[in-house]
């Protein structure tokens, strides 16, 4: 028999790891990744930081709440006539909304767990989610064409050009 309490493994004390065992995404890496691909790459980073920090509830809320902005962005900006200023403006737009978000929400952890001898992930690290993430939109908007397309029954718009005329 031990003579020290066993704790439950829902104890708040079991909740929270030290900060050496776990690694937190820098704000300047969300910022960096979202300036090179987009605002759901800030957005996962922000989950996986809130994950990581323990706070499974305040990562839902920045997944829905992220998820959300990054779709009405996309809306907006499809209404809008591609072009080079706009694509620059889009970038510097989603960068700010990223470092906004970064440091209000997550600025003081990030900076606390950093302190106290936390590991904090590389930028590299940081721009490679980011493109990991656009390419499983990518994936995802195109498997959603497809679907959509089966179902009404328009498949001429998913069929390449021969390059032959008829």
């Amino acid at each position: 028999m031990s003579d020290s309490p066993q704790l439950p493994d829902s104890s708040p004390a079991r909740s929270k790891p030290s900060p050496e065992k776990f690694a937190l995404y820098p704000v300047h890496g969300i910022v960096i990744s979202t300036m090179l691909c987009s605002l759901a790459a800030a957005v996962v980073m922000l989950y996986i930081n809130y994950r990581e920090l323990g706070s499974d509830s305040l990562a839902r809320k920045i997944a829905f709440g992220g998820g959300g902005l990054y779709l009405l962005l996309i809306m907006l900006s499809s209404q809008l006539a591609p072009s080079l200023t706009f694509a620059l403006v889009a970038m510097v737009v989603q960068g700010t909304i990223a470092y906004f978000l970064a440091t209000t929400l997550q600025g003081a952890a990030i900076s606390y767990h950093r302190e106290h001898g936390g590991v904090i992930h590389s930028n590299l690290r940081s721009v490679m989610v980011g493109f990991v993430t656009g390419f499983a939109l990518l994936f995802l908007l195109v498997a959603a064409s497809l679907i959509v397309a089966a179902i009404t029954g328009d498949l001429t718009a998913v069929q390449p050009e021969s390059g032959v005329p008829s």
